[in-house]
């Protein structure tokens, strides 16, 4: 199902780089979004710290041991850019127990986790990095991550960036949740050194690297998606660069094209006996080659999907409701057979009663179908979906 919801904030806008702007109208970049947070002078609107979750019982019980985190977005005036600072306080007992203390934490999750799934995503991963999981798991809750919106999703595009992190104990790092990405960002050996982690077709969890630059200045690097090979490009600015797949595994056998996020996500660790992690940002900016400009007929509006199973399908339909939204339904007829009266119901209801409109998505991939039978299967599943819906449509898509 895919929801148009308007936005704002960023800007789309032609590339005035003269030495790209030529004739050949395939040719070229267009900015899909840009902020350059010296020039705002303020937060965007698109820009926010997600809900600190404090209230639960183990949430209490890591504070008290490990100590209250704190964290802050503003618009620094020295640096001209946005400031994320987390701040964590002296942990109530000494420093030189915290490492047993994560030993002891760690190994019980460890095991109550590797009980019920030893391949789960949270434990193999902090496995492979070292990061103790209690303070993955409730650091993002104790602080909350820093999401920047409003990016537009793409089949392929490039993220340029521009940052610093300044921290007091090299093993605190910053998770970068982009389009298809796990990295991680860190300061070692007066470096800010990149790692960004992926599945082999094993599994197996793995990584490359490669250093932005020089701890002492900001830095600026590429991040290119391709949702076509399943792969992430990431360049520094000397040069360098790395090439991974995407993280998940089962994103990258995906056996269709896959678009980027309409985000990314910032999320602090402090480690060691870290006290702060500081991430300033400077620019952000998401550019398409011409030719591979997805069609969105309004540049506020920004797609995105809700897909998985109908449950949690239906809150975010019904969250969507509540805001006075609506989006379009894209039918499989082979799922739509699988569904009960109850959500055949429910989806009739929202295209007859709220204006939801009606798409198909075809089960086989028509032009690689003779013409004739191309024609079968779209007036067959057509008229399934009418049949189930009520309601005819001119909106379709290819699998």
């Amino acid at each position: 199902m895919l929801i148009y919801l308007l936005t704002g904030e960023a800007h789309a806008s032609l590339d005035t780089d003269s030495s790209e702007m030529i004739e050949n109208t395939n040719q070229g970049r267009i900015v899909l979004f840009s902020q350059n947070y010296s020039e705002v002078n303020g937060l965007p609107a698109n820009v926010f710290i997600a809900k600190v979750h404090r209230e639960e019982i183990y949430d209490k019980l890591y504070s008290s041991i490990y100590a209250t985190q704190e964290s802050e977005l503003c618009f620094d005036n020295t640096s001209n850019g946005l400031k994320y600072t987390n701040i964590r306080d002296s942990p109530l007992i000494p420093c030189s127990l915290l490492p047993g203390i994560d030993v002891i934490s760690c190994f019980g999750i460890n095991e109550y986790l590797g009980h019920y799934r030893s391949d789960l995503d949270i434990f193999t991963f902090c496995k492979c990095t070292a990061v103790p999981i209690i303070h993955y798991l409730e650091e993002p809750r104790q602080a909350g991550a820093l999401y920047v919106c409003n990016l537009t999703p793409m089949v392929r595009c490039s993220y340029e960036v521009s940052m610093d992190v300044d921290a007091d104990d090299p093993e605190s790092f910053v998770e970068l949740d982009g389009p298809g990405s796990r990295i991680i960002i860190h300061e070692i050996d007066n470096q800010i050194l990149l790692k960004s982690y992926y599945r082999d077709p094993s599994g197996e969890l793995k990584h490359e690297e490669v250093i932005l630059g020089d701890a002492s200045e900001r830095v600026n690097f590429k991040i290119i998606f391709d949702g076509y090979n399943k792969t992430n490009a990431i360049y520094a600015e000397d040069g360098s660069s790395i090439v991974t797949p995407f993280y998940n595994l089962d994103r990258q056998k995906l056996p269709y094209i896959d678009f980027s996020n309409g985000y990314i996500k910032f999320t602090t660790f402090i480690l060691g006996e870290g006290t702060y992690l500081d991430v300033d940002l400077y620019n952000i900016n998401q550019t398409a080659e011409r030719k591979f400009i997805t069609a969105i007929g309004n540049s506020r509006i920004i797609p995105f999907g809700l897909d998985g199973p109908m449950n949690g399908t239906e809150e975010g339909i019904d969250y969507l409701k509540s805001k006075g939204y609506r989006g379009t339904l894209w039918f499989d007829k082979g799922l739509l057979e699988k569904s009960n009266e109850r959500e055949i119901s429910y989806l009739r209801s929202l295209v007859a009663n709220d204006s939801w409109e009606v798409g198909i998505h075809y089960t086989k991939e028509l032009n690689n179908l003779p013409l004739e039978e191309a024609y079968r299967v779209m007036n067959e599943e057509y008229s399934y979906v009418y049949e189930k819906v009520g309601k005819k449509t001119d909106k379709l898509v290819l699998p």
